[in-house]
């Protein structure tokens, strides 16, 4: 059968989506003709309408990973179904999985829904389309029958994650890249489309309560791919599409229990001994660093690290079940400080019990890390978002806490001071990045963020032209500008400090004062960045 696969994306970045590539690969092995299409914000959907109409394909497979792109891929399907396309809808992913009721019940045009894994469930979907009678045989899919939403049972995880073909890939850049530095752009283009994800495994062995990742999975059981395997599937990248950099997609790159790191050690030795020069970068918990073996990995590339720290305060660590300490993660901070990498850590500031001290204690330990452990990356705190089906989305549902319309959810803060804290912020920064609009972050981080892998990847044979700036000046330039983030967020504390009551015009006049004074300095880093740019 000839089916099509659509990824709905955000759009700036070269498209490599594991899902649709794994399930293509998968499914074009066992005999299916399967398309691919990506879809993002910019997209002329006259042309890709006309083309379904062309095309005439029985199975229509969405995927929609994210939150933030569910709004455009149900406008999408629906748009579908008004133009008269008979195709049949089934969506898939990490987001249509946790909500699958909601979404079958308010947006009668989602046909039916394949809940977590899809490589099998999606196989013997199509080996019985014909036979809807049998529909109810098939686990893991979610469909109706005369009017009422049926759920299976789930179906068992993939047990062999190395008998999975290689995902399909397919390249090209998607709209303009943020950046007004032709000098810059060029560089991001060529990076990008030697930028690759690969996943070492499937699951996470932790069970944060905002995360919806253990309801994909079905309990979350973390399973990986041998040594031999990923690393032949670098060796392919390398070689196909004169890849420099994988990001590594998995939900945590460390597997519980091994105490002696030897996955990560055989890895290091293979990439070694195939002579694979790559960069490469990975998400992890803070109990997963390790001093000699992240030393060992930056040996043969990884360059930059995300840890789930997420706070240093312990009730919020409790209130996520995170299953550490502030001590924890000021622990990997200093280790991985030492071994002198690239480095993020994940700062939700804000959450729905957050009090304005504890948002003065996160602000002094944030001044801590540059100050005394040497952090050196731009400044990123959040505000907690909300996904459904998790337990903080079932907790202030269940609170009467829970604002906003599905799949949207927000909330109030408890603490009034914090609340308009938040929302200064927030105001004050969404407009100048293009990440989700909870995420704050110090002005330039992204071409900052950027330009530390340039850094690396300089260094690696046969990169080519690209312009770079020096690690140290890269370094001086995040602390700066983290360093500023900082300092405003203090000013705005110590405003609502002095004031037991707000009015709205005092809040607005205080978002038009960070709006004002972040622009500045967005366009002094900026200024500099493009001043002292050098080409290899």
């Amino acid at each position: 059968m000839k089916i099509l696969l659509v990824d709905v994306h955000k759009g700036v970045e070269v498209w490599n989506s594991l899902g649709v590539g794994y399930l293509s690969s998968y499914l074009t092995a066992r005999g299916h003709e399967v398309d691919i299409e990506v879809l993002h914000f910019g997209t002329d959907l006259e042309i890709f309408i006309n083309m379904l109409k062309e095309q005439d394909y029985p199975i229509i497979g969405f995927s929609a990973s994210y939150y933030v792109v569910l709004d455009l891929t149900l406008g999408v399907i629906k748009k579908i179904k008004d133009e008269g396309i008979k195709s049949h809808i089934i969506m898939g992913g990490h987001t249509p999985t946790s909500c699958f009721d909601r979404i079958m019940d308010i947006f009668p045009y989602v046909d039916t829904v394949s809940l977590g894994e899809s490589e099998e469930t999606f196989l013997e979907f199509i080996e019985k389309f014909h036979e809807p009678e049998k529909w109810e045989e098939i686990k893991g899919l979610a469909f109706r029958r005369e009017g009422k939403i049926i759920e299976n049972f789930p179906r068992s995880l993939i047990e062999d994650l190395n008998s999975l073909p290689y995902p399909h890939r397919k390249q090209f850049i998607t709209g303009e890249l943020p950046t007004p530095a032709s000098a810059l752009k060029d560089t991001m283009t060529y990076v990008l489309k030697r930028r690759m994800m690969v996943t070492s495994s499937r699951g996470c062995y932790g069970r944060c309560s905002f995360c919806s990742v253990y309801h994909f999975y079905n309990l979350n059981v973390r399973r990986g791919r041998s040594v031999e395997n990923v690393v032949s599937e670098i060796e392919e990248l390398v070689k196909k599409y004169d890849v420099k950099v994988i990001a590594f997609n998995d939900d945590n790159f460390f597997i519980p229990g091994d105490k002696e790191k030897k996955w990560y050690y055989d890895f290091a030795d293979e990439l070694e001994k195939r002579n694979i020069h790559i960069i490469f970068n990975f998400q992890c918990r803070p109990n997963d660093v390790d001093y000699n073996l992240f030393r060992r990995l930056k040996e043969v590339g990884l360059h930059n690290v995300f840890v789930g720290t997420e706070s240093f305060i312990l009730r919020s660590l409790r209130l996520f079940r995170k299953g550490v300490t502030p001590q924890d993660n000021l622990k990997s901070v200093e280790i991985l400080s030492k071994v002198d990498l690239d480095y993020q850590v994940g700062m939700i500031i804000f959450e729905p019990f957050t009090t304005f001290d504890e948002v003065k204690e996160s602000m002094s330990v944030i001044s801590s890390l540059y100050d005394k452990y040497g952090y050196s990356s731009p400044l990123w705190i959040d505000k907690l978002r909300v996904y459904h089906g998790t337990k903080i989305q079932r907790m202030l549902e269940s609170k009467g806490r829970l604002e906003g319309v599905f799949p949207y959810y927000s909330y109030k803060i408890e603490d009034e001071k914090t609340e308009v804290l938040s929302r200064i912020l927030i105001n004050g920064v969404s407009s100048f990045t293009t990440t989700e609009q909870d995420s704050m972050l110090a002005p330039q981080a992204g071409n900052l963020n950027f330009l530390w892998g340039m850094s690396y990847l300089k260094d690696l044979p046969g990169t080519g032209h690209i312009m770079y700036l020096p690690r140290e000046r890269v370094k001086e330039l995040s602390v700066e500008t983290g360093r500023f983030f900082l300092n405003l967020i203090y000013e705005v504390i110590n405003y609502l400090d002095n004031f037991s009551i707000v009015s709205e015009s005092d809040i607005e006049r205080m978002i038009s004062l960070v709006k004002e004074k972040y622009s500045e300095e967005n366009d002094r880093i900026m200024n500099i960045i493009l001043k002292e740019l050098i080409a290899t």
